[in-house]
């Protein structure tokens, strides 16, 4: 008797999908760190805080381009082909629009910052609008279906097109322009090779026929510009009350503050969005899932953050020079932040996947309430050090209502989530222990790069054997889900 339901996927396909994109990002973010220890070293603070105040506006622009188009095609798998068509031509139309707004702004955020660059910075990176709302419902598409493979090859071209571009540029001294080129470069990249691999069919949209996947998109949409609106709201107030140098600053230790999270756990999150669109309807599963990804992205991400806490003053102007020492301070304040923001990233997805799309939305509303007046005030008081200490002691607060209403849909009690964090809240126990330690017992003489070397290997040492002695099971299934990956990639690979 033939089962007339496709069968759900299992652990197999994440851990196919973890690899394919683990293996490919990992190798463009290799790429990507080493032209940017040499790029941080060509450009200036300036040119950082240029680039940075363009974001302000991009970054919620990009958000009103896509308009959530594109999580609707996973999340809402009954769509049917002249929908999917429908919102790619929504999606196209809108990034056209988008890029015509942004080209009318130019001049009034040029304005704003008192900062004549933005003239012409804001208006050439707003040709990335295009681009992506070219790709947004075909990389969607992709993603419903499972195509690890193919949607990790796409991101490892954007990743290491941009990276090779703006290190070429850099070496040539164009300033600025290496960080606005890569940027557009690598969207073009990934562009064509979408195109290429995947001819999604494009259709005018007509919203009697789009009222549901509208109405999810509106509910991301509220979400997604809420989040880039105070997300962004830092670099604003800093940008205007302290200019381009002290921004560059600030910058630079966010940048290097959210690397582990976006560069280790996206690695992890990218592959479990999909995943969860998938299972949204086994509530068990999807239970068990959430807290095994909550804690690997724990074991993963919260000892690489303590560890960088530690040595910040010693890394930073080893590796970037002692010119970038005022980043050490925001950079530990923000270290606090990234910790909980990126191992809390999966309660998002499963509101997504479970209805509650305007839960995600009120949570975004109630963050840019609380969140702006905080940077003010902490900017008033301590400057960028302030507005990094704003995120550290609100945003943990901020994530107990979504997670509330993530519980609720699953069933899941509050003491069952925090186990999920133990192992790696005892493994950085350890870590700290150790590394204490060593730095303790170093003689005072030592030169700066073996301190840093042997606080890594002593807090490493320490985490690892934490780990491994104490908690085995995790080292098991370590160990079990690279045994997988070959096996799951004839199963997420097409």
């Amino acid at each position: 008797m033939t089962n007339s339901q496709p069968a759900l996927p299992d652990a197999r396909t994440l851990a196919g999908g973890v690899a394919w994109i683990g293996a490919l990002r990992w190798s463009a973010q290799i790429l990507n760190w080493l032209s940017t220890l040499v790029v941080i070293r060509l450009l200036s603070p300036e040119d950082y805080g240029i680039v940075g105040m363009a974001t302000v506006f991009i970054g919620v622009a990009a958000v009103l381009s896509e308009f959530g188009l594109g999580s609707a095609v996973v999340a809402l798998p009954a769509l049917d082909s002249r929908e999917v068509a429908e919102l790619n031509g929504g999606a196209v139309l809108l990034s056209i629009v988008m890029a015509i707004v942004a080209l009318l702004s130019a001049p009034l955020l040029a304005h704003f910052f008192n900062e004549p660059a933005l003239r012409l910075v804001v208006p050439v990176l707003s040709l990335g609008f295009v681009l992506e709302g070219i790709r947004t419902v075909p990389v969607a598409m992709l993603s419903r279906r499972l195509a690890y493979r193919s949607t990790a090859m796409l991101d490892f071209g954007r990743q290491a097109g941009s990276a090779v571009l703006v290190l070429a540029l850099a070496w040539l001294g164009t300033g600025y322009w290496a960080l606005v080129g890569g940027n557009l470069g690598g969207s073009l990249v990934a562009t064509l090779w979408v195109l290429a691999i995947h001819r999604q069919p494009l259709a005018v949209p007509r919203l009697a026929h789009l009222a549901r996947p509208l109405t999810y998109a509106r509910h991301i949409l509220g979400s997604r510009i809420a989040w880039q609106a105070y997300r962004n709201s830092d670099f604003l107030i800093a940008g205007r009350l302290f200019g381009a140098d002290l921004l560059g600053y600030y910058t630079v230790a966010w940048n290097l503050a959210s690397l582990p999270g976006e560069k280790l756990g996206n690695i992890i999150t990218a592959a479990t969005g999909p995943f969860f669109a998938a299972i949204q309807h086994d509530r068990a599963a999807l239970r068990h899932h959430f807290l095994r990804v909550t804690e690997m992205l724990s074991l993963i991400i919260l000892p690489v953050l303590v560890g960088f806490l530690l040595v910040a003053d010693l890394a930073v102007p080893l590796l970037l020079g002692d010119r970038w020492m005022p980043a050490v301070t925001p950079l530990r304040l923000l270290i606090g932040y990234a910790a909980v923001q990126a191992v809390v990233s999966p309660v998002s997805q499963v509101l997504n996947v479970t209805g509650n799309t305007r839960t995600s939305m009120l949570s975004g509303v109630l963050a840019l309430l609380v969140l702006p007046p905080t940077f003010l005030v902490g900017a008033h008081f301590w400057g960028i050090n302030g507005i990094a200490l704003g995120w550290l002691a609100t945003y943990p607060l901020l994530t107990l209502y979504p997670l509330g209403r993530v519980r609720q849909a699953l069933s899941l009690p509050f003491l069952e989530y925090l186990r999920a964090w133990r192992r790696a809240v005892e493994g950085v126990i350890w870590l700290l222990a150790m590394a204490l330690l060593v730095g303790f017992l170093m003689p005072p003489g030592l030169p700066e790069w073996a301190r840093l070397v042997a606080l890594i290997i002593a807090g490493a040492g320490g985490y690892l054997a934490c780990i491994g002695l104490r908690h085995r099971s995790v080292v098991a299934n370590a160990i079990q889900l690279v045994r997988r990956r070959k096996s799951a990639e004839s199963s997420t690979g097409s």
